[in-house]
């Protein structure tokens, strides 16, 4: 078990917070060096489930873009962070939900409100938009369905593309959630 820094590949086994060592530097093969490298000149992000996925390079770089549009789509920040710690908070991913904690916060959100979702409460005053987004997810994670009831709310209020934009979300949030607990991957220290 390792606890890892991914920008400088240091790893100790003395302290435990993943199961998976980074693949230092001079050890990636060439697909994984030309992801990484796509990843870090993108600015996007390399620790978490990406030290799970570098083994499998074709699916990293898709993960990543996958979540690059997810963190941009047609939902309001707000609401795509009530997603994501419904669902994190669901699986108790505690990487994904302190990481997910941290920016919720900093965007604005209250502490009640994440609070509520951590202790699997529905959180008080939200309006209509947060509560129909909460509503899909925690169907979907539930029953593995949406009623009919919720699925005309949310369309009525998003689209289609939003509806589709929430299930996916939830559906990521879902498979990065499973990566983070199947490797043990513990918060960030900062994150702690």
């Amino acid at each position: 078990i390792y606890q890892c820094d991914w920008s400088s590949d240091v790893c100790s086994s003395d302290l435990r917070m993943s199961r998976l060592a980074p693949i230092a530097p001079e050890q990636r093969t060439p697909a994984q060096a030309a992801v990484v490298k796509d990843i870090e000149a993108r600015g996007g992000r390399l620790s978490g489930p990406y030290t799970a996925y570098i083994r499998i390079p074709e699916f990293m770089d898709l993960n990543q873009r996958m979540g690059d549009y997810l963190r941009k789509n047609t939902l309001a920040p707000r609401l795509r962070s009530l997603i994501v710690l419904r669902t994190v908070g669901h699986w108790g991913a505690k990487y994904a939900w302190a990481v997910n904690k941290r920016s919720a916060l900093k965007e604005g959100m209250a502490e009640a409100v994440i609070d509520a979702i951590e202790q699997g409460r529905e959180p008080e005053g939200l309006d209509a938009k947060d509560r129909a987004v909460l509503q899909v997810a925690t169907e979907l994670l539930q029953t593995k369905q949406v009623s009919d009831a919720t699925y005309r709310s949310a369309v009525e209020l998003f689209g289609e593309n939003g509806m589709a934009d929430i299930v996916a979300t939830t559906g990521f949030y879902s498979m990065v959630s499973f990566t983070l607990n199947a490797f043990e991957v513990d918060p960030p220290k900062e994150a702690r």
